[in-house]
C-alpha cells in the first residue's frame, strides 16, 4: 500500500509540475505577462516641469507666373527686352520713362531661373528698374524677404524705322563678358508700383 501511495504521490506531482490539471469545465488561461510597451512614432509629452514653446508659423513662398504685368501702360510699339532671371529669387522688372523715373510705365514679374520677353514697346528712353526677393504680397505689391532695388545704369533707347526696331537681352545675373551695370536703390526711390 506505501508503495501505492508513493506511485499515486509521484504521479500527481508530475502532473502539478507540468501544469497538466485542468478542470474539465474551465479553459486555461494564458500565462500574464507584462504588456508589451506602446511606441510611437511621435515625441514623448514633455514632463509639467519643461516649458512647451509653440510652432513657429509656416513661413510662405508666394510668387507670381513668369510674365505677370502688374503694370502695362505702354503698348503698341515694336520694341522688345528681353529679361534673364539666372538669380535664385524672383524678380520684377519696370521700365520707367528716362523724364519720369518714379512712373512705371511697364512691370512684369520673372521667376527665379526663367526669363520673359516683354514685346510692344513704344519708341522713347527708358529706365530698367528691378528689385529682387522672395514671397510676393500682391496687396503690399512687394517682396517680403530678402528684398533689393536696383537699376541699370544706362538708359536704353528704343526706335523704331521702316527696316528695324530695337531689340535688349537683358541679364539680372553677373554674365562672362557682361558689360551692363547695375546699381543699387532705395526702395524710395524705387518705382511705385501700387496705384
Amino acid at each position: 500500500m506505501k508503495r501505492t501511495i508513493f506511485i499515486i504521490g509521484l504521479v500527481l506531482l508530475l502532473v502539478v509540475s507540468c501544469g497538466c490539471i485542468n478542470d474539465v469545465n474551465e479553459e486555461k488561461a494564458p500565462p500574464e505577462t507584462a504588456a508589451p510597451e506602446a511606441v510611437s512614432p511621435v515625441a514623448e509629452t514633455p514632463e509639467a516641469t519643461e516649458e512647451v514653446t509653440e510652432p513657429s508659423p509656416t513661413i510662405q513662398f508666394r510668387s507670381l507666373s513668369t510674365g505677370t504685368f502688374l503694370v502695362k501702360k505702354i503698348s503698341g510699339g515694336y520694341g522688345e527686352l528681353t529679361i534673364e532671371n539666372g538669380r535664385g529669387l524672383d524678380a520684377v522688372g519696370v521700365l520707367a520713362s528716362s523724364r519720369e523715373p518714379k512712373i512705371p510705365l511697364l512691370a512684369v514679374y520673372i521667376q527665379s531661373e526663367d526669363s520673359f520677353t516683354i514685346k510692344g514697346i513704344e519708341d522713347d528712353m527708358y529706365t530698367l528698374y528691378f528689385t529682387l526677393g522672395e514671397d510676393w504680397d500682391s496687396d503690399l505689391e512687394k517682396f517680403t524677404r530678402k528684398t533689393t532695388y536696383a537699376r541699370f545704369e544706362e538708359e536704353l533707347k528704343f526706335e523704331t524705322t521702316r527696316t528695324m526696331y530695337t531689340t535688349f537681352t537683358v541679364t539680372l545675373h553677373p554674365v562672362v563678358g557682361g558689360t551692363a551695370e547695375t546699381e543699387p536703390v532705395s526702395e524710395a526711390d524705387f518705382p511705385e508700383l501700387s496705384n
